[in-house]
């Protein structure tokens, strides 16, 4: 193993802690020694931290030997073998993990029966409405939606396929479709649900002219509600004014997305999925937040100002106080911060935030919100910000994209 990592805790073998070598007496290339035995093997890695602790364990007939080398600049690297003096048929050895942490008590409920948190301590915030849809009239842009991954193709234009619109039926955004040559599907991020219960996908839409357009469900791996019988499922506009539209399903899996698609240009608002099988007034949560920088896609570049904010929306004057904290890959929290909020009359509002590029450094960043309105239940939400400081610099005449696709196939935990 090339890592300083097992150095972090004492080490013991068969009961007895054992001494690592002074890096300066290490070298390159060659291996030290640092134990070795013939009466069988049990290391234990931080024998004096329960919840930290593990050991591997072999029978007394095998014998050992570890060295250390160095691995790199000021990385040490560690050889552990173990082995028999004649070959075995068959054998066996014990991995213990030691003490586990017990569920604890301010631990994330489970979603749609789904206990996240307790398979892979991952948080998916529960619904605080009866709508299920995250996002559900684009007041945070595009988020939790992405390009479905076939079918395509690409034509050079300065007019998005997929935008927001301020002719909106509820608050100030609406999706916005106009499509032209071989725009792709779009597709939802995955919404947890029960297996066998019924629900109900409702959504206004208003187009140019009377036109015809998809929009269906599609389950993840196993699930009959494809992409073929999604984009089978079509509506009709037959004015140019705002229609409900809505259709019901019984899930026959775990979770579901939405794909959507038209050929014409076409406006979308006021998504809902809720349980049953009618459809009732359109929700949405009483605040909602959306992450911006200079960047629309928050991914950073090295010297560029980050101009972090935090934009609300939702209930007119409604008002409350968020908890920001944000933590980087390695779960160490970079900031945490208390604010108040006051939406305004037409239900909107703005918070700058101090986020700045040296303390950030690099790599993938989480956002964790937690609003509490001063009525209504507390909301959480989780936003996205990457600090690349990487140029790919080519000599082709076309922008090139790498594209990460979450699938109605892969996990649950795409929801976030």
């Amino acid at each position: 193993m090339s890592s300083d990592a097992y150095r972090q805790e004492p080490v013991s073998i068969n009961g007895k802690m054992i001494q690592f070598n002074d890096k300066s007496a290490l070298v390159t290339g060659k291996e030290t020694p640092v134990s070795g035995g013939t009466d069988g093997f049990e290391l234990t890695y931080a024998p004096d931290k329960p919840l930290r602790s593990f050991s591997i364990k072999f029978p007394g007939y095998y014998e050992y030997g570890i060295g250390e080398g160095i691995a790199g600049i000021d990385t040490c690297n560690i050889c552990i073998r173990v082995g028999t003096k004649k070959r075995l048929a068959s054998d066996k050895f014990i991995v213990d993990f030691g003490d586990v942490i017990g569920r604890a008590t301010d631990a994330p409920p489970p979603v749609a029966g789904i206990d996240f948190w307790g398979h892979d301590r991952f948080c998916v915030p529960a619904p605080t409405t009866k709508n299920l849809m995250p996002n559900p009239s684009f007041e945070q842009g595009l988020r939790f939606w992405a390009w479905w991954g076939g079918g395509g193709r690409f034509n050079p234009s300065d007019v998005p396929a997929y935008a927001v619109s301020p002719d909106a039926k509820f608050g100030k955004n609406a999706l916005w479709i106009r499509p032209g040559i071989g725009a792709q599907p779009m597709n939802s991020f995955i919404v947890p649900v029960v297996k066998g219960k019924a629900y109900t996908v409702s959504f206004y839409a208003k187009a140019e002219k009377p036109m015809t357009f998809s929009l269906g469900v599609q389950g993840v791996k196993g699930s009959a509600f494809n992409w073929g019988t999604a984009l089978k499922l079509t509506h009709k506009l037959s004015t140019t004014d705002w229609e409900r539209k809505s259709f019901t399903f019984t899930a026959d899996c775990a979770g579901i997305s939405l794909l959507l698609h038209s050929g014409q240009n076409l406006l979308v608002d006021g998504l809902q999925i809720e349980e049953g099988e009618t459809a009732t007034d359109f929700v949405a949560p009483e605040v909602e937040g959306f992450l911006a920088t200079y960047d629309p896609d928050n991914n950073l570049s090295l010297g560029q100002p980050v101009n972090a904010s935090f934009s609300l929306s939702g209930k007119p004057d409604a008002k409350g106080e968020v908890h920001l904290q944000l933590f980087n890959y390695y779960r160490e929290k970079l900031y945490d911060l208390n604010l108040k909020y006051a939406l305004d009359a037409t239900g909107s509002a703005k918070l700058e935030l101090p986020f700045k590029g040296k303390r950030l450094g690099t790599g993938v960043f989480v956002m964790q919100a937690d609003f509490q309105p001063k009525e209504g239940p507390a909301i959480r939400e989780y936003y996205r910000l990457s600090g690349a400081w990487i140029f790919l610099r080519t000599n082709m005449p076309t922008r090139m994209f790498l594209e990460v696709s979450v699938l109605p196939h892969a996990s649950l935990a795409a929801m976030i």
